[in-house]
């Protein structure tokens, strides 16, 4: 859906989560997981998980100070372009399970409490 070798996403808490502006349209595979554009632009912007319907997955372009959200996991690297992966300390052939996912926030909130 990004017509790119990367697809960045931040993960932001949904009561933290605020739309500035703009009705963004839903689109994509139009499944459990819910994935908004922009409806001028067509532009990914956001998207729901059924998972975690407490997060919101944001295209991390979109983010207005883009400071410190450096990437922490990355995922689907079967897939990955020749030499595209970045090498992160989290890495991921595919999707991972509920489980999986908990222990990678887990961990997210730890690193991030490691370094304040």
């Amino acid at each position: 859906m990004t017509a790119s070798a990367f697809s960045l996403s931040s993960l932001v808490a949904a009561e933290s989560f605020e739309l500035l502006s703009g009705d963004p349209m839903l689109g994509g595979l139009k499944g459990d997981t819910r994935h908004y554009f922009c409806r001028a632009c067509l532009s990914w912007l956001y998207t729901i998980p059924p998972m975690a319907t407490d997060l919101v997955n944001v295209r991390s372009g979109m983010l207005d100070d883009f400071e410190g959200h450096r990437p922490f996991a990355e995922f689907h690297l079967a897939e990955a372009l020749p030499g595209m992966a970045l090498g992160l300390e989290r890495g991921y052939a595919a999707s991972i399970d509920m489980a999986g996912f908990e222990r990678l926030l887990a961990d997210f909130a730890q690193s991030r409490a490691d370094c304040a």
